[in-house]
């Protein structure tokens, strides 16, 4: 009898970490749509090029945008650019992502427009690229855009 009692137990304590990590997960996605401030925001105009430069909290990133919208169910963006400067030093690695926004500045969509990988920061023998071209379907109700980037810093040699 205990040893079923233990069983239930242990089910229900398995049950509770489901779930658990299920609200944990709905949790993250809420985060990934935040609220860009009006300065952070760039308005989505037709035509082009349209150049800028973006600050995030650890780049500077300069870009050129175009958006076609000849095709009927949607426009398309073609963005290229670089990263102008870093704000911290020796990046192990980092990630751009191009936020389309709503008209309160929420986002709607997130996509990946450039990778530095592990290791190849500004200090490597090798140089990676800094630049970035790329094409994506502008969301229909968006009406900015914003850059946020990811860093993570080396933490010396090993």
């Amino acid at each position: 009898m205990k040893l079923y009692q233990r069983a239930l137990q242990m089910a229900a304590v398995a049950m509770a970490l489901g779930l658990i990590a299920g609200l944990a997960a709905c949790q993250t996605e809420q985060m990934a749509r935040r609220s860009f401030p009006p300065d952070k925001r760039v308005s989505l105009q037709s035509g082009g090029p349209h150049a800028g430069t973006a600050e995030t909290m650890t780049v500077i990133v300069n870009y050129r945008y175009r958006i076609d919208a000849r095709e009927p169910p949607g426009r398309i963006m073609q963005i290229e650019g670089g990263i102008n400067r870093f704000m911290a030093k020796k990046p192990e690695s980092l990630t751009l992502h191009l936020n389309f926004l709503d008209d309160q500045g929420v986002t709607i969509s997130r996509n990946l427009v450039f990778a530095l990988g592990h290791k190849q920061g500004r200090d490597t023998f090798i140089r990676p690229s800094t630049t970035f071209a790329t094409q994506l379907a502008v969301p229909p109700d968006s009406t900015y855009f914003a850059l946020s980037s990811r860093t993570r810093l080396s933490r010396g040699r090993r």
